[in-house]
């Protein structure tokens, strides 16, 4: 399964690109910390799975879920962040998302769910 992380925190960022690493079944394509920068990245790279994180330079990274989802239909898209607030998970809700992570409480449920998700990828090309 192809990764890609969109993450401003560096220090967040290479822990979970360390502990990904660690998957068999995951290859990461490719971060960045700037939301449009990553839209184009992610138009090429073509990622299964997105871990998104909320706030970006200053920006609101699910403003732009729908140019998200117009490039890379197919793509799960998670979101990881340090605003865990009932709004903004009705509002990641109301634009697709299904998973949403709180980094201060939820790293090894996100990293549950990809290996699964990977586990389904990989199943799939058998």
């Amino acid at each position: 399964m192809k990764l890609f992380i969109v993450e401003d925190s560096e220090l967040v960022r290479e822990r979970l690109i360390r502990l990904i690493n660690r998957n068999d079944n995951v290859k990461i394509v490719g971060y960045s910390d700037n939301i449009v920068e990553s839209i184009e990245m992610m138009k090429k790279l073509k990622p299964d799975f997105i871990i998104l994180d909320i706030i970006l330079d200053g920006k609101n990274s699910l403003d732009f879920l729908d140019k998200i989802y117009e490039a890379l239909p197919q793509a799960e898209i998670v979101v990881y962040t340090n605003y865990p607030y009932s709004l903004i998970k009705k509002y990641s809700s109301n634009k697709g998302i299904k998973h949403f992570f709180d980094k201060s409480k939820d790293l090894e449920s996100l990293l549950e769910l990809i290996k699964n998700t990977a586990m389904k990828y990989s199943e799939k090309t058998l």
